[in-house]
């Protein structure tokens, strides 16, 4: 009795169990500039009827942090390479990238204004 009530509720509680992807690369932005920033990621349009770069723009304040994960891995050399800028006014904002590549998930932390502390 005892193995047919375990081979009933088994299958229901294994259903009910979340299946998700896990994250390719993280990404984790740190502002230390004294003045907000605009983040822009520029993105390959991936529809074949239109050409050129989708452009996504995002204002960090300065001293925030964000933190992005992508499910998706593209190479540089792909046609769904991502390129990003951070840009005050017209002026692109110098940033220190470190890659972390000790665990599953390839994390990339960014950091702008690293000489003005």
């Amino acid at each position: 009795m005892r193995k047919f009530v375990l081979f009933n509720i088994c299958p229901f509680l294994i259903s009910c169990l979340p299946i998700e992807p896990l994250p390719t690369t993280g990404y984790f932005l740190h502002n230390q500039c004294p003045y907000d920033i605009e983040y822009h990621t520029y993105t390959p349009n991936l529809k074949s009827s239109e050409q050129g770069y989708i452009n996504n723009k995002l204002t960090i304040s300065s001293g925030d942090k964000k933190s992005f994960l992508f499910y998706f891995k593209y190479n540089p050399n792909e046609k769904g390479y991502t390129e990003f800028k951070f840009i005050k006014g017209n002026i692109e904002v110098p940033y220190n990238k470190i890659i972390d590549e000790t665990s599953n998930v390839k994390r990339i932390y960014i950091t702008t204004c690293h000489n003005k502390i």
